[in-house]
Parts: C-alpha cells; structure tokens; sequence
C-alpha cells in the first residue's frame, strides 16, 4: 500500500502483478526501469486502482463479503488513521472451526486473533 504522505493523492496499492506488468511494458525497450521522480501513476498508470480495505472495526464476516464482491483474494486492515495495520485474505478461512466460526461477526482482529490460536 502506497500513501502520499501529503495526502494529497489517494492511497494505491503495488503488487507482484503490477511490477510483472511493468516488465512487460518495458520488454522492447530491454530497460526495467522505474523513474522515481516521476508519480507512481505517471509511471505504472496501470496500478491506480481502488484500494479495498477493512477498518479493524469492522466485522470479519464484512471483509470476507467485501473480498467475495470485489472479486479480490486480500485487503490490508486499517486504523482509525488508515495505517495499515494487517491483512485479511480468503486463506484466514482455511481451517475454520466452530469456534472460529462463531467469531466471524466480531472485529476482524480479534477474529484473526482467535483463529490463529486455534491453528497452533
């Protein structure tokens, strides 16, 4: 996640997939190159996207609707001063159980924090 410090701009986010297209983008002229004076949207315009996240505030059973809508596998988690602060992916359903289960409607922290107990 990519922020202006500013905050003049909005927060964007650079993947893997971002820096592969780039690449590709850059394969004629055989030069991977990146000015960094130049606007992350001025060089990758490609990368300037929605950035879909979840306040800690909010339930786990709310970002893993939000992840199924947007059609997307991860989100980072947010503070009250959009910091980010974690992730929440579909993989945090791998190995559900009831108990997890049963805190799918509290905050997303405190679920993630029940479901990794219940993991070791």
């Amino acid at each position: 996640m990519i922020t202006d410090v500013l905050e003049n701009k909005p927060t964007v986010i650079l993947t893997q997939t971002d820096l592969i297209l780039q690449a590709i983008a850059c394969a004629e002229t055989h030069r991977f190159a990146v000015d960094l004076n130049l606007s992350i949207s001025a060089t990758m315009p490609y990368c300037i996207r929605e950035v879909v996240k979840i306040s800690k505030l909010e339930s786990a059973l709310n970002g893993f609707l939000r992840l199924k809508e947007k059609r997307i596998p991860a989100m980072p988690i947010v503070d009250q001063k959009n910091q980010l602060i974690g992730t929440l992916s579909k993989s945090d359903l791998f190995g559900l159980d009831k108990e997890s289960f049963m805190k799918l409607s509290s905050p997303v922290l405190h679920y993630l924090h029940v479901f990794f107990i219940n993991l070791c």
